[in-house]
């Protein structure tokens, strides 16, 4: 048995199809916990292959079906858009569409990474972004310092002394820029 879920952040159609190429049928779930549990009972002893497209919503249908021993396949959304140029494009053709080509070997997939992973990339993720804040943050210092002429003779302008010198440098700053500086180096 084979399944192609079309995943939405609210509602998710869902065709079952044997492995024929027949369809045994199509119905919208939940994309909640509790319907979850349900397709999980329902499924857990025929343990049917099941595609899915690649989505942030799909990512989390993935995991939890994935957690519960089904076998997942991501397909590719960049490629997918190529095979799905047709007209009629629904919900209910698309989760077909998956669930054929997945019975045809013909879905382009994309790994599905091990939740460890996922959790390694998050972090990863969030170390990177708070390293672009910083950054853009120490641009505007410098913007602000430069637009007045302001040098600092330091080392390290972040460091003790380079910023000891930019407050003792305020005075030369118009009030909105005071503003600027004094919540930036607030933060």
């Amino acid at each position: 048995m084979l399944i192609g879920m079309d995943v939405h952040k609210h509602m998710v159609n869902i065709t079952e199809m044997e492995d024929d190429g027949s369809v045994k049928e199509n119905y919208e779930i939940e994309n909640r916990e509790e319907a979850w549990n349900t397709f999980v009972e329902r499924y857990s002893s025929m343990k049917p292959e099941i595609a899915l497209e690649q989505s942030t919503s799909g990512k989390y249908v993935a995991r939890i079906l994935r957690n519960r021993g089904f076998s997942v396949h991501l397909a590719d959304p960049e490629k997918i858009a190529l095979v799905f140029h047709s007209p009629k494009k629904n919900d209910r053709e698309d989760s077909y569409k998956l669930a054929k080509l997945l019975r045809l070997g013909e879905l382009p997939e994309v790994h599905l990474p091990s939740e460890y992973s996922d959790e390694v990339k998050s972090l990863v993720r969030y170390r990177k972004s708070l390293g672009e804040e910083v950054t853009a943050i120490k641009n505007k210092i410098h913007a602000i310092l430069s637009l007045h002429g302001i040098t600092v003779d330091a080392t390290d302008i972040f460091g003790k002394k380079g910023m000891r010198e930019i407050e003792l440098s305020f005075n030369k700053m118009n009030e909105n820029e005071k503003i600027i500086m004094d919540d930036i180096l607030k933060s």
